[in-house]
């Protein structure tokens, strides 16, 4: 028997599932930063935080991590890894990317107002700077873009470039 020496040589697909774990990994890893972020955003402002879901939170994203990192290592380890690993190995890929979006999203469930006081209702704080809907949580709607243009028109406000409805579709009357 020949020994071969220097890391395994992985197949294209096992090469590829090591790379989608690392970029979940990373993303995991900058989702508990900006849960850090957050929790500081709210303690400067005096704003209200569950400590409890927020540390749930963390934990989560750094379990789905941690799950990430076993998979990797059980695909990086062997010379050849059969068909049910890889399978296995997706299935943890899929757990890290839902927790990865469940971890950003679990905070961000209401767009920007003056109602919110002390209770936050969004997650990233650049959210709160857009003059737009958050057309993430809304979904983009026709009607509601038509409203929106309709109403910087009759308030005669000035049209932004990042604005949605920066540009009135082709069947839409002028003016």
């Amino acid at each position: 028997m020949i020994e071969v020496e220097g890391p395994p040589v992985l197949s294209p697909q096992a090469a590829d599932l090591v790379e989608q774990f690392d970029i979940a990994a990373r993303e995991l890893r900058a989702a508990r930063g900006e849960l850090d972020a957050h929790l500081a955003l709210r303690a400067d402002h005096g704003l209200i935080a569950d400590h409890g879901v927020l540390d749930r939170l963390a934990a989560d994203a750094l379990h789905a991590e941690e799950r990430v990192g076993v998979e990797r290592a059980k695909i990086t380890s062997h010379r050849s890894v059969d068909s049910t690993v890889l399978t296995e190995g997706e299935s943890i890929l899929r757990y890290a990317l839902a927790t990865t979006a469940y971890v950003r999203n679990a905070s961000e469930w209401a767009a920007q107002s003056y109602g919110q006081s002390k209770v936050v209702q969004f997650f990233d704080p650049a959210s709160q700077e857009s003059p737009e809907m958050n057309y993430d949580r809304n979904g983009t709607h026709a009607a509601v873009k038509r409203v929106e243009r309709q109403l910087l028109e009759v308030l005669d406000f000035p049209r932004t470039s990042s604005a949605s409805w920066s540009a009135p579709p082709a069947w839409a009357p002028s003016r």
